[in-house]
C-alpha cells in the first residue's frame, strides 16, 4: 500500500534531522490503513523531493509546442491527433515518464490494447513534458517531418 501526498508543507521542529508532515483531513482513512499494516514494525519506505516545477501553458509554452506539434504530425500522416500523442507518450516511457497510477498505485491501462498509460500531461513537469517533445522530435525526423513553431 503506498500513500502520496504531493506538494505538502513541511512542520519545522527545530531539529534537523526530524521531519513532520500534516496528513490532510482528505487522506486521513488511507493513512489510518497505512499505519495499521505498517504495524508491528512501524517500518516505511519515505521518498521525499524537492517541488518540481509544472509544465508550462499559454502561447509559446511546452504544452503549445508539444500539442502542435502532435497537430503537425496528425496532418501529415492522417493519424487521429489522440493516436499520435499516445504514441509519443508511450516511447517517452522509456525515457523516464512515468505511468499513470490510480491513488492506490496501480497502473491504469488502455482498454483498448491493455497497455499501461503514460501520464496525463496536466499532471507533468518541465522535466516531463521534455521527454515528450524530444520523443515528437524524433518521431518527426524518423518521418521526413519538417515540425513548424506556431
Amino acid at each position: 500500500m503506498k500513500l502520496e501526498l504531493p506538494r505538502i508543507q513541511r512542520i519545522k521542529t527545530g531539529k534537523r534531522l526530524v521531519v513532520a508532515f500534516e496528513i490532510p483531513a482528505t487522506r486521513e482513512v488511507e493513512y489510518a490503513a497505512l499505519i495499521l499494516k505498517g504495524q508491528p514494525s512501524d517500518l516505511y519506505d519515505v521518498t521525499i523531493s524537492t517541488l518540481r516545477r509544472k509544465r508550462t501553458t499559454g502561447w509559446k509554452s511546452q504544452n503549445h509546442r508539444l500539442n502542435s506539434h502532435v497537430m503537425q504530425i496528425a496532418n501529415e500522416t492522417g493519424q487521429p491527433f489522440e493516436d499520435v500523442k499516445l504514441f509519443v507518450k508511450r516511447r517517452a516511457i522509456a525515457r523516464g515518464l512515468p505511468l499513470m497510477t490510480r491513488p492506490n498505485g496501480d497502473i491504469v491501462y488502455s482498454l483498448t490494447d491493455k497497455e499501461p498509460l503514460a501520464m496525463s500531461e496536466a499532471d507533468m513537469d518541465t522535466v516531463q513534458c521534455g521527454y515528450v517533445i524530444d520523443e515528437i522530435n524524433i518521431l518527426a525526423g524518423e518521418l521526413g517531418i519538417v515540425l513548424r513553431e506556431e
